[in-house]
């Protein structure tokens, strides 16, 4: 059977953070939704554009959670992230017809 390294401590913190973003995100949702029902809609898309942000960072704090879980390094996911950043703005520069910065 394999044993995994799991740190527990930074795990649930992972957690915690992932808790407070799903928060935030709901508040944002919840001002969105007074802001258009209010006919404010410049004001209900920044409010929903924001709780995007936060579920977007729950999203990640649970994937770090996950992946210490796992047992795989922190480090790990930090990679990815950066490797699916780099992907994601590839992708924006093709869209624009740019051609691909070395990095």
């Amino acid at each position: 059977m394999t044993q995994f390294n799991v740190d527990k401590q930074a795990m649930q913190k992972q957690h915690e953070e992932a808790g407070k973003h799903h928060q935030e995100a709901a508040k944002h949702h919840q001002e969105a939704a007074n802001y258009h029902r209010d006919e404010k809609h410049l004001e209900g898309f920044a409010s929903a554009t924001k709780a995007h942000g936060h579920a977007h960072q729950a999203e990640r704090y649970a994937s770090d959670a996950s992946r210490q879980s796992a047992g795989i390094p922190f480090s790990q996911g930090t990679q990815d992230q950066k490797a699916k950043k780099d992907t994601e703005q590839q992708r924006k520069d093709n869209a624009q017809g740019q051609q691909p910065q070395h990095r």
